[in-house]
């Protein structure tokens, strides 16, 4: 018994206005584009929004934009997930979209913040952000699992480390004397 003709085509993409507009043959080589260039529109239009805000509404006009292109990531770790063919690539991929959706949660919960500044979530943030953290380091074991021997693993670790805290006390240095005259400005750190 042989299977039929249209089992073995190659997959199409689901998505009714992705479909209509993509040729499927581009689809088949670059899966993420349809998705990465409605991102792009998405975060742009939300810039035109942004800029339209009077002054005062800056700071909510800017978290609006991380938000968008929070929700872009998501979406383009969603579709590559799917697309994994091993399942060291789908574990992975999954984690790396695990991650974006923290971080979208990050994001709309600072979102709601700076919209409603009496409501208080930066607890909120934090505990997020600390599991975002968690899952960003399981991206990397995984990324670095079986490719590099014990020491290499350890050496990548300590780089990635000495990285993050170089960063983090550029910014502080950056942002610290402000957050100390402004306590409101405490929070971009």
């Amino acid at each position: 018994m042989t299977a039929e003709p249209s089992a073995l085509a190659p997959a199409q993409p689901r998505e009714g206005l992705v479909r209509n507009l993509v040729p499927p043959r581009l689809f088949a080589r670059a899966p993420l584009l349809p998705i990465g260039l409605a991102g792009a529109a998405a975060c742009g239009l939300t810039m035109l929004v942004a800029a339209t805000l009077p002054a005062g509404e800056a700071r909510w006009g800017g978290q609006l934009q991380m938000t968008m292109a929070s929700v872009v990531a998501a979406s383009i770790a969603w579709r590559a997930t799917r697309l994994a063919m091993s399942p060291r690539q789908r574990a992975f991929r999954f984690h790396l979209f695990l991650s974006s959706v923290i971080w979208l949660a990050v994001q709309l919960a600072s979102l709601a913040g700076t919209v409603r500044p009496d409501v208080l979530l930066q607890p909120l943030e934090y505990a997020l952000l600390l599991g975002w953290f968690v899952v960003v380091a399981r991206c990397w074991h995984l990324a670095l699992r079986e490719r590099l021997g014990r020491v290499e693993v350890a050496a990548v670790y300590l780089d990635s480390t000495a990285v993050f805290i170089t960063i983090a006390a550029g910014v502080l240095l950056m942002l610290g004397p402000v957050a100390a005259v402004n306590p409101g400005a405490a929070r971009l750190l």
